[in-house]
């Protein structure tokens, strides 16, 4: 070995002496129930990485809700609590501050004082049974969340289960707010081989089918009957029985028509949506439609209600889109006509009011979205302050503008020269010589301060919403964002006007976007009055729930 090769290695051993060792980190707390404040026994808190390379951690509590969680390799994480009966959080206070959502963890480091306070999850529970009173065993039964999201209704299933061989169900593990409670009977499917025969009379004429089908509560056949079941923390809502119905079922017997070539289409995608009590479609229904030799399709089996027949199909190298309200009685429906058209070309342009200016590093993207759940988001690019846009015939929508700078907003939609931003963009007005116009306005309100939770204490991390009120007609005007970690905030480009201030650490207050849910927003907000170009500033100190 040459005295060179020796002195590199010498020196390279110095230096891994000198350098400091990396040291595993620990961190300590407690898990206490949000509503009393005891101490709970069996509860889970996890670290999990943000970096590459880290392995994801935990510890369980001992009998006084205290976890300890070592050698903890350094990185940056992001913690969680859970334990059975209660709501996962993933909301850590350190001596009555918030916890930024993902912390660095540095060598040798011993974070203590840290609290989870989870909250009890909510039950609703019953029975479901034929209408003879037997019990209806295995059964689904589904709880569905009514959701909004800019101007747009739907539902999605929050929680489903079983019954038992009693006919009993529960469903656990809910968040508060409202669901529709439906059970959902479905017959096995056949062996492959296996053909049911139709009932006939003497004469071999088929009869009209009865059967058994998805009920919701109160015992209703029709999502637009349905009546939701409300809930809180840690309450338990039994006796939410429900009937299984047993109703006739119908044929609904049409075609398919292209608006490109009139030719009757037999390759085209139908789907049946349940109407709700607001007229819009919402919950898919079980549709399998077939096509005869005559070009004709038939849907059986379809059950009493008002539902959204949508059809889609290609013709000529077009994407043709059509959809029609069908009302189901006791009658088949024959005869039925879906007339599909082409998407329609829009053109549109931006316009500025204000004196502001855009900056063309940061280009813009105009977004329609669409007020049914049959058609899909259209999301353009605005570069040069002018798009292009393909939009369904029969459709409304929204107009929304990302990347927009910090102090405009969207002030109107002009479409022939009127501003439709609270009625929405009608597609039916499409066209390819008249474009609409946005309108952007560089005098936004400002909105900042410092935000404190019931007990007084800054809430670092918190989250933010500036709801208007009234809501209706100003879904543009909505504005959300988060506190640092001093619990200081700042929302930019608010449209002037009424709003109602909200704030909340794991779970919103109320439903943001349901104007019938003012009432429980007020109660925990504050409200706040906007000026155009003015800066606002507050101290808002969330109100407990009564």
């Amino acid at each position: 070995m040459t005295r060179a090769v020796c002195f590199i290695l010498m020196t390279l051993a110095v230096r891994a002496q000198d350098r400091p060792a990396v040291q595993p980190a620990m961190v300590e707390g407690r898990v206490i129930s949000d509503l009393d404040q005891k101490p709970l026994r069996r509860a889970h808190v996890t670290l999990r990485p943000m970096d590459a390379g880290l392995t994801a951690i935990g510890a369980e509590g001992d009998d006084q809700g205290t976890f300890v969680i070592r050698d903890i390799a350094p990185g940056r994480y992001r913690f969680s609590a859970e334990r059975d009966g209660y709501l996962p959080s993933a909301t850590t206070l350190r001596d009555a501050l918030r916890m930024p959502q993902v912390i660095s963890i540095r060598s040798g480091t011993r974070i203590g004082g840290l609290t989870f306070r989870l909250r009890p999850w909510a039950v609703i529970a019953g029975h479901v049974r034929y209408d003879d009173a037997e019990p209806a065993v295995r059964v689904r039964v589904d709880a569905y969340r009514e959701y909004r999201y800019k101007g747009r209704t739907g539902y999605v299933v929050a929680a489903s289960t079983a019954t038992n061989d009693l006919g009993e169900y529960r469903l656990h593990a809910l968040t508060p707010g409202a669901y529709f409670i439906a059970a959902v009977y479905e017959r096995a499917a056949p062996q492959r081989g296996y053909v049911e025969q139709a009932r006939t009379d003497q004469e071999g004429r088929e009869l009209p089918v009865f059967a058994y089908t998805t009920t919701f509560f109160p015992n209703t056949p029709k999502l637009s009957e349905a009546v939701p079941v409300r809930i809180d923390y840690g309450k338990e809502v039994p006796g939410i029985d429900l009937f299984l119905n047993l109703v006739r079922k119908v044929k609904v017997r049409g075609r398919v028509r292209s608006g490109v070539s009139g030719e009757v289409l037999t390759t085209a995608t139908i789907t049946l949506q349940r109407m709700d009590s607001h007229n819009v479609a919402g919950l898919r229904a079980p549709a399998t439609p077939a096509f005869g030799p005559d070009g004709d399709f038939v849907i059986r089996d379809v059950t009493p209600g008002a539902y959204l027949i949508t059809a889609e199909a290609a013709d000529s190298g077009n994407r043709l889109l059509g959809r029609s309200v069908v009302t189901v009685a006791e009658d088949n429906i024959d005869n039925l006509e879906l007339l599909i058209s082409p998407e329609r070309v829009w053109n549109g342009q931006i316009k500025i009011e204000g004196g502001g200016r855009l900056d063309p590093k940061k280009p813009l993207t105009v977004t329609l979205e669409p007020r049914s759940e049959s058609s899909t988001t259209v999301r353009v690019p605005a570069g040069n302050g002018k798009f292009q846009c393909s939009v369904v015939a029969d459709e409304i929508y929204d107009v929304y503008v990302l990347n927009l700078p910090d102090d405009f907003y969207v002030s109107a939609v002009r479409a022939n020269g009127t501003d439709v931003i609270s009625l929405g963009l009608d597609a039916r007005m499409a066209s390819p010589d008249i474009p609409f116009e946005v309108v952007l306005d560089s005098r936004g309100g400002r909105v900042g301060g410092v935000v404190l939770g019931p007990d007084g204490n800054a809430w670092s991390g918190a989250n933010l919403a500036l709801i208007p009120d009234p809501p209706a007609g100003r879904l543009q005007s909505y504005r959300e964002g988060s506190a640092d970690e001093h619990a200081r905030f700042q929302l930019r480009g608010v449209a002037p006007g009424k709003y109602i201030l909200v704030a909340w650490l794991d779970d919103p207050p109320c439903d943001l976007n349901d104007p019938e849910a003012l009432d429980t927003c007020r109660t925990t907000g504050m409200p706040v009055a906007v000026a155009p170009a003015a800066q606002q500033n507050v101290t808002f100190t969330v109100k407990a729930k009564p």
